[in-house]
């Protein structure tokens, strides 16, 4: 075959799967929630009369005291959010040309093969012998769950919450095994090493950022059964496989889901997080940013101080961690988009105490309205019985 044959093959290929499709499986209770939706304030796909936690997403409804209140919004229920300790992509490609007759690359002239640890969560797959193309792309995501020991089984409820991009079919969930998890991030990892957990089902060609959940109580529980030797529960994302067969073509070609997963730098509200509801009481600090003090004016060329109180509510003392000090054009409790000005240490809080945290800022800004946010435990060193009161934002500034 001809290297513009293959290529044109290739091509019709690449067309076919990217057709709509009408149908696609779910296999498991994992959610997809568009970004903005009045009649569901917290985006969890249930509509704020019927939700039971209307302001945190419970997509499961979760209950596990039968009160009525959902687990995340249930002050009997205590709820811990991890962030990941490893995130990133494990990509594997080979272009060639010629043209190869076998379910193999044999044939084909080499022009690059390789492995390499990519940032970010990317998942794609595009392998077609006849065309010499292979390209392959996984998710790795991994918590440390040492700080869960107390958990007892059948007390909890776990959820792997993502957000991103997805289109073009399913996406695999696999929990890895206690010799993966060592190597994560690591070309040297066998992929499939896990077991199965579910399959995350997506609307085709629709590439709308959008949170995602799944159980994953029951792997979080074979992990904890091995806390002793190894205290990390990873996850693995694979784009589900569709075999594309082109006429004339002695072989298929297969392709897989794309998607794109934001990871922790591009900030805690779209970080993975490993959410865990439990009616077993585990004493965990909780860091609340409590409030920001400024003046109402800056002039540009002068320093000015900026105050902010974070207190410990939680039930055991915190660990050292940061505060990090932003600009923005709103007053929105996210950082998206904000300016960082800048970051400071926090020592030790005890439990029930607050600390004053000063900020000299020199100001250089264009001239206008803003609002000053301060985030507690930015780099989440600190594990929370509560992560989503992180925020403060100061009243309305001015600059000059």
């Amino acid at each position: 075959m001809s290297n513009s044959k293959s290529l044109l093959l290739f091509l019709i290929a690449i067309a076919i799967f990217l057709l709509p499709s009408s149908s696609y499986s779910n296999n498991n209770a994992i959610t997809a929630m568009s970004e903005v939706n009045n009649n569901d304030k917290d985006n969890d796909s249930i509509k704020n009369d019927s939700d039971n936690c209307p302001d945190i997403p419970n997509p499961t409804q979760a209950d596990q005291d039968n009160d009525g209140i959902g687990d995340p919004c249930d002050p009997d229920i205590t709820t811990i959010t991890l962030a990941p300790v490893a995130e990133g992509t494990l990509y594997s490609g080979r272009v060639a040309y010629g043209s190869s007759s076998t379910s193999s690359m044999s044939g084909c002239e080499d022009v690059h093969v390789g492995t390499v640890i990519r940032e970010g969560i990317e998942l794609f797959q595009s392998n077609c012998w006849d065309a010499c193309v292979i390209n392959n792309s996984y998710g790795i995501i991994e918590f440390d769950i040492s700080s869960l020991s107390s958990l007892v089984t059948g007390t909890f409820t776990a959820e792997l919450m993502l957000y991103g991009t997805s289109g073009n079919g399913g996406i695999y969930v696999t929990s890895l095994t206690e010799d993966s998890e060592k190597q994560t991030l690591s070309i040297s990892m066998r992929m499939y090493e896990g077991e199965y957990i579910g399959n995350l089902s997506v609307v085709p060609v629709d590439y709308t950022p959008k949170l995602h959940y799944i159980d994953v109580t029951d792997a979080l529980n074979d992990d904890l059964l091995l806390l002793s030797s190894n205290s990390y529960s990873g996850f693995y994302l694979s784009p589900q496989r569709d075999t594309v067969y082109v006429p004339g073509v002695g072989h298929p070609c297969y392709y897989g889901a794309n998607a794109n997963f934001y990871t922790s730098s591009d900030g805690s509200t779209k970080a993975p997080k490993l959410r865990i509801s439990t009616t077993n009481a585990i004493k965990l600090p909780d860091l609340l940013a409590k409030s920001v003090k400024c003046p109402n004016t800056f002039k540009n060329g002068k320093s000015a101080i900026v105050n902010t109180v974070i207190k410990n509510i939680g039930k055991a003392n915190s660990t050292h961690s940061k505060v990090s000090f932003y600009l923005s054009g709103n007053d929105n409790k996210s950082v998206d988009g904000d300016e960082l000005l800048g970051k400071r240490n926090i020592k030790t809080i005890k439990k029930n105490k607050s600390t004053t945290i000063h900020f000299k800022w020199k100001v250089n800004e264009t001239p206008g309205t803003y609002y000053i946010k301060t985030v507690c435990d930015s780099e989440n060193n600190v594990i929370e019985s509560n992560e989503e009161n992180n925020i403060s934002v100061s009243k309305q500034i001015t600059i000059n």
